[in-house]
């Protein structure tokens, strides 16, 4: 994986940093398997793979119509709803054959022969699922204020992906921490149609806030701002890509407030499928499905001038050089630009702060007068 926090560096300077560490970790990785092949023992490690040829056979042959059908409907939550029925209609039938395998076995190769033809469809049709070409962003709406007695708020969607974002500016004696900034990520299972328990925050809750906070935090001047910010990012709805979103919404937001952001920060995620050993598609704004059954997610924070953010995980063998990285920095800049002249037609300079915010005067007093103030008549007035 690749992560990277700057401060608006130019690709150019990412991609040597990205280069550096990789031919850096080379070495490492080399003196690791030395290692590891002269004290390795017998390992006795489980093994829960679930890959089965007879069943994926199976389903193959009897689903495989029906699977590409449904993945011929562009609606996502009509597309769903077949695909679901598929899935229980097939597990009825496999338990009706007297086979022992398991919901999660039968899901499981269910869902590689899925993986097999979304990504065949997406290569010979040049078109994504929903109509997009590879490099088309989904439409963007943006909402400001949409929360009329909060100090900030912005309602960013992009797609079937929605991030509510909402500022709250206080003062130092509230805060629990050295850091003036305090970042929320709320990612709860209704944005995703599903239902359960409100818990303590998980690996994704901690892991997509830091990455907005570390994306956004390089252009607030918040050294001169008299206030410490909590920004909370909502996500009402997910659909592939919320972390950028909460980029996109917590920019418009910070605006909102009067805080002083030198300009906004906009967030997209990239994915690539491959074609083969040598050839791939490089998908701009991928949703849900796309990160599920591409082979790399690859998020990018920017503003104009430069990357404040990166953030890779990869889901194949494939070797991925740099080359690839950097087409596919250069195609997330140019996405980019984009989604930041949508949101600078919003908004483009901070407001004035809301009156809403706390207010605070100070003055001195001379001391041999302190003893002269009323301090009943001071707070009641």
């Amino acid at each position: 994986m690749i992560e990277s926090f700057s401060n608006e560096l130019n690709e150019n300077i990412i991609l040597n940093a990205i280069e550096y560490g990789y031919k850096n970790n080379i070495n490492l990785i080399n003196n690791i398997n030395e290692f590891s092949n002269n004290v390795k023992t017998n390992d006795i490690i489980e093994n829960n793979n679930k890959d089965n040829n007879y069943l994926f056979d199976l389903i193959y042959n009897t689903e495989f119509e029906n699977i590409n059908e449904s993945y011929l409907i562009n609606n996502k939550e009509q597309r769903k709803i077949k695909i679901n029925n598929i899935k229980e209609n097939l597990y009825n039938k496999i338990i009706n054959l007297n086979l022992e395998y398991s919901k999660e076995n039968i899901f499981y190769n269910f869902n590689k022969i899925e993986k097999i033809i979304y990504r065949k469809n997406i290569i010979k049709n040049n078109l994504r699922l929903d109509n997009r070409k590879y490099d088309d962003i989904r439409n963007i709406d943006i909402r400001l204020n949409i929360l009329s007695k909060t100090h900030g708020s912005s309602l960013f969607t992009r797609g079937n992906t929605q991030s509510l974002s909402v500022i709250t500016l206080g003062f130092d004696k509230y805060l629990q921490e050295d850091d003036k900034i305090i970042f929320h990520y709320n990612f709860l299972n209704y944005c995703f149609n599903e239902f359960g328990m409100l818990n303590y925050p998980k690996r994704r809750e901690i892991g997509h806030g830091r990455l907005v906070k570390k994306s956004i935090s390089p252009l607030i001047n918040i050294k001169k701002f008299p206030y410490f910010l909590r920004i909370v990012s909502e996500i009402i709805e997910s659909d592939g890509s919320s972390s950028m979103a909460s980029v996109c919404s917590s920019s418009l937001s910070l605006m909102c407030a009067g805080v002083p952001i030198k300009e906004h920060i906009a967030g997209i995620a990239m994915g690539l499928i491959f074609i083969d050993n040598n050839n791939y598609i490089i998908l701009t704004d991928i949703s849900g499905e796309e990160d599920n059954f591409g082979d790399m997610d690859i998020k990018i924070s920017r503003s104009k001038n430069g990357i404040t953010a990166i953030q890779m995980d990869i889901k194949t063998n494939n070797i991925i050089n740099i080359n690839i990285i950097k087409e596919i920095l250069f195609k997330s800049k140019e996405a980019i630009l984009k989604i930041l002249n949508i949101m600078n037609n919003s908004i483009n300079k901070p407001n004035k702060i809301s009156n809403n915010a706390p207010i605070y005067y100070s003055f001195n007093i001379d001391k041999n007068k302190i003893k002269r103030i009323n301090r009943k008549r001071w707070y009641n007035n």
